[in-house]
């Protein structure tokens, strides 16, 4: 009689689980099919908001050219929006933020007219669970069309976020897709190859190239973190940078031998290309074009100079200089990759004068470094992020939204930090309201 009591009771107990695993199964598969439902919904909606800013296109005085191995601009005079994180979802789930962020860059880039945009990661935010969409490509294609609707070149390197694993695309698709826009720079016709680094040049109106804008995928986790749970982040590879030191090499000695032509002067450019001591010799250093790296992620010496400057009591000293900003992150302060790379050493060999990153939002420092005795100083800068979406709460708080705005006139550049709720920035639709707009004014002022 017991026996038969459990019997009757485990049964029971069997079918009310399967009930509640079909039942859940039958939600989950209800679930997905109206976010698919709901996102071709609002993705046709997204693209038909993108095209309502057609009346808000920007005039280009400068035009690429191509070069070699590369685009060119030709300007004595050069100016370069950065944007950072964007984190277009692209799904019913993310369309209100995604609207915001298009109405932020729009208002931005009208106002500012730059020459080149650039956008240092994180353009995507493919998490399903979020957003409702996982097409990366899709993200990154919103973009792309805002881009062409109001008329602005653009270029990008790609952050953590873009290429999350359960994202649809790997980054070679996504540069092979995004770069078949008649405005986007990312990819060079001549080659073949589909590369994520990249590299842009700035000539003077006599051919010499003053500046290379160089883009360097900072990848995303390193193996054992995969999934960036642990939020544990890769490095710049050291055959990115032998690249870079070859291509600045090459742009050099192509520079002797127009000021050579130009001045009938002898530089045996042969020999000097055979011999590695020569490099420093003060003709070739006279030649070299200054450099601008542009990355997602940033290196160990964002974290290196800033406590430093907190060391020296925040006073500026010889090795570190605060421009201007604050590190509001927290835990880590900054997420730098978890190797040690060789980016800084390398933009001392090469001349590098200056970098910029996102992926920390909340950080918006701009600062000065020497990391070694006899050093060039290298300002290492945060952009301005984005993003409404991706942290917590963050289309509330306005203090780190806006563009950096870096002005290149022959081997001088000038960066100035520039917030999205300034009244210069008229925007297509309402501003969204921010909880800070105190200490933004405030900042403002100070400035």
């Amino acid at each position: 009689m017991q026996k038969s009591k459990m019997k009757s009771f485990f049964k029971s107990l069997l079918q009310i689980i399967v009930l509640v695993i079909t039942y859940s199964a039958a939600c989950v598969v209800r679930a997905v099919l109206t976010i698919t439902f709901l996102n071709k919904i609002f993705r046709k909606k997204l693209f038909k908001y993108v095209e309502t800013f057609a009346d808000m296109k920007i005039e280009n005085d400068i035009l690429p050219t191509q070069g070699e191995e590369n685009w060119i601009f030709t300007a004595s005079k050069f100016k370069v929006l950065q944007i950072t994180d964007v984190h277009i979802g692209a799904g019913a789930l993310s369309y209100k933020k995604d609207k915001m962020a298009i109405n932020a860059i729009a208002a931005m880039v009208r106002a500012e007219n730059p020459d080149l945009v650039v956008v240092t990661g994180d353009l995507a935010y493919p998490i399903p669970i979020l957003s409702g969409n996982k097409n990366n490509l899709l993200c990154l294609q919103v973009l792309e069309r805002l881009f062409e609707v109001i008329n602005a070149y653009w270029t990008f390197t790609l952050g953590n976020h873009d290429v999350e694993f359960y994202a649809k695309y790997l980054n070679e698709d996504l540069v092979r897709e995004i770069g078949k826009s008649k405005m986007c720079l990312v990819r060079f016709p001549k080659d073949t190859s589909v590369k994520t680094d990249h590299l842009i040049e700035i000539k003077t109106p006599d051919n010499i190239t003053t500046r290379c804008l160089v883009m360097l995928d900072s990848h995303s986790y390193i193996k054992e973190d995969k999934f960036g749970m642990g939020m544990k982040y890769d490095n710049i590879k050291d055959t990115q940078l032998n690249w870079y030191e070859d291509r600045i090499k090459s742009i050099t000695l192509n520079n002797m031998d127009v000021a050579s032509s130009q001045t009938k002067t002898n530089f045996n450019i042969d020999d000097i290309d055979k011999k590695e001591d020569i490099i420093n010799d003060a003709t070739l250093l006279e030649n070299r074009p200054k450099s601008t790296l542009f990355f997602h992620i940033p290196i160990r010496e964002y974290k290196d100079a800033w406590l430093k400057y907190i060391d020296d009591g925040r006073e500026n000293t010889d090795e570190v200089k605060l421009e201007f900003g604050v590190i509001e992150e927290r835990n880590r302060l900054v997420y730098h990759g978890e190797g040690i790379d060789n980016v800084y050493d390398v933009a001392q060999k090469t001349g590098c004068d200056s970098m910029f990153c996102g992926h920390d939002h909340y950080n918006n420092i701009s600062i000065s470094y020497r990391k070694n005795k006899g050093d060039k100083p290298i300002r290492l800068t945060y952009g301005l992020t984005i993003d409404y979406f991706a942290y917590p709460f963050i289309s509330k708080r306005g203090r780190q939204r806006g563009c950096m705005i870096i002005t290149y006139e022959n081997k001088d550049i000038e960066i100035v930090q520039s917030n999205y709720y300034q009244d210069k920035y008229i925007s297509k639709y309402e501003k969204e309201k921010v909880r800070d707009m105190d200490i933004i004014l405030e900042n403002i002022e100070r400035v």
